[in-house]
């Protein structure tokens, strides 16, 4: 790995040298004009830490638990669909890159290599993301597999109803051709490194789903076949389902509102997951920053909340631990430097938030996640309801 790989744009940029345009601008998309996207770098950028000097005693501590399970960090590596496609075995390979950071990992359904597979790469905790499915008797096998492999965590997302417009996808072919266009070809042509580690294995298929009826094929035609196998007219008696075929724990994804944080402990949940797609679903929604607070009030302190959306760097981090979550996901950074590296190119990912983390708390004065989350709380309670401006 370079040594001038210092930030997640530093990634960002390695990674698109490194795929076709078409995988590249799938990874880095958001839906429609990308304003739920802006609003999250926008309301994350604006939040001012308070720097604080001579206070502490011993070193940074950033261990965490999360579900019964302890870390060296707050930090998961979130689902990303299609991970496979960007790195031979990309999905096995952030297995054992969070083994080896000693965090958990999160693998989304809409995976290249099949989650048995991953789970045996996985020397840390496996989450497993899924979706409700029209065909309930897909989602009792996926959960059987699950179960039979290991898995004791599902995260169940349900903010994809229906696949928002993600313009880029449409003009590059992704979501609406079945075989490589001439356009496909030559952008693949462009990168002779993809290109070589393709060749060696084949086209990707999102291999996790491909034994079931209507979902085989290529990656061309299982994207849109798996969409439409997403059910649309989603329900809580759907959480109840879950709730009720699955002896485990269950974090319930999409979370943007206090009302349905409380639904959601309701109807039995572990913990809740606020995010919104990473900007790639409704377009004009808030910013999970600005909605953290507000669903941890709601909540209380007793259930896990975990964040995501627009989180680029350990500054990031702090500031949604400082605000109420207890665990932070993070997707694409990880998955920039998988593109652009493989299994070193993610640990690298992860390292740079680390760093960060520890040179902000440090300046901070915080010794620990405890410790950062006491002085969120407090700075929280003398200014209610304004997180832009917020100074931990």
């Amino acid at each position: 790995m370079s040594k001038y790989l210092l930030c997640f744009d530093d990634l960002r940029t390695a990674a698109r040298r490194s795929l076709p345009r078409p995988l590249f601008d799938y990874l880095d998309g958001a839906s429609n004009d990308g304003l739920t996207f802006d609003n999250n770098r926008r309301d994350l950028e604006a939040i001012r830490l308070a720097a604080r000097v001579l206070k502490l005693s011993r070193p940074v501590d950033l261990r965490a638990g999360l579900l019964g399970e302890d870390y060296t960090m707050p930090v998961m590596l979130a689902p990303v669909g299609l991970a496979g496609s960007f790195h031979c075995r990309g999905e096995a390979l952030a297995a054992e890159a969070a083994g080896a950071l000693g965090i958990p990992q999160c693998l989304s359904s809409f995976s290249v290599v099949p989650m048995e597979q991953v789970r045996a790469a996985a020397a840390s905790s496996l989450l497993y993301q899924v979706y409700v499915l029209q065909d309930r008797a897909i989602s009792e096998d996926i959960l059987a597999r699950a179960k039979a492999c290991g898995i004791d965590t599902i995260v169940l997302t349900v903010d994809t109803p229906i696949t928002a417009t993600r313009r880029l996808d449409i003009r590059n072919g992704l979501r609406v051709a079945t075989r490589p266009s001439a356009k496909m070809i030559a952008s693949a042509i462009s990168r002779p490194r993809w290109l070589a580690q393709t060749c060696r294995n084949g086209m990707p298929s999102i291999a996790n789903m491909a034994r079931y009826e209507g979902l085989a094929g290529n990656l061309f035609q299982q994207t849109p076949a798996l969409g439409r196998a997403i059910k649309m007219d989603l329900s809580w008696e759907d959480v109840d389902w879950f709730r009720a075929n699955w002896s485990g724990k269950l974090v319930l994804k999409g979370i943007q509102s206090a009302q349905d944080a409380v639904l959601a402990v309701r109807h039995g949940v572990d913990a809740i997951t606020v995010s919104n797609h990473g900007g790639r679903q409704l377009d004009s929604a808030a910013s999970t920053i600005s909605l953290l607070p507000g669903i941890r009030a709601a909540i209380g302190s007793d259930v896990p909340v975990i964040f995501d959306s627009g989180v680029r760097s350990g500054m990031d981090v702090v500031k949604a631990l400082a605000l109420g979550a207890d665990f932070v996901s993070v997707g694409r950074a990880w998955a920039f430097g998988l593109s652009a590296a493989g299994r070193p190119g993610i640990e690298q990912a992860i390292r740079i938030i680390e760093r960060q983390m520890v040179e902000t708390m440090h300046l901070m004065g915080c010794q620990d996640i405890v410790e950062l989350k006491q002085l969120g709380k407090a700075a929280l309670a003398k200014a209610p309801g304004h997180t832009s401006g917020y100074c931990a």
